[in-house]
C-alpha cells in the first residue's frame, strides 16, 4: 500500500471532486484558448515547449482524477495551470 493510500485516500473532503472538476473544465478552455492562439501566430519553442509539459502534467492529472487519487489530481492540474500561465 502507497503512501498515498494511507494518508489521503479516505479524506475526500481535502480534494472535493465537483471543485476538481471545474478545474478540469477550466483548463480545458485555456488549453484550448492557448493552441489557437499558438496556431494562429508565430510563436517561438519555448512557448511550445512549455505548452506541451502543461499538457503532459494535464494529461497526468486527468489520469490521477479518473483513479480518484484526488490529491495527485489536484498537484498535477496546478502545475498545468501553472505552466498554462507561463504560455500565455
Amino acid at each position: 500500500m502507497s503512501v498515498y493510500d494511507l494518508l489521503l485516500r479516505d479524506k475526500p473532503e481535502y480534494f472535493p471532486e465537483k471543485s476538481l472538476s471545474h478545474t478540469v473544465e477550466f483548463l480545458d478552455r485555456t488549453k484550448g484558448k492557448i493552441f489557437k492562439s499558438i496556431d494562429k501566430k508565430k510563436t517561438d519553442i519555448k512557448h511550445i515547449l512549455l505548452y506541451q509539459k502543461a499538457l503532459n502534467y494535464f494529461v497526468m492529472g486527468k489520469s490521477a482524477f479518473v483513479k480518484s487519487q484526488f490529491a495527485k489530481a489536484s498537484i498535477y492540474f496546478l502545475q498545468s495551470k501553472i505552466v498554462f500561465n507561463e504560455v500565455l
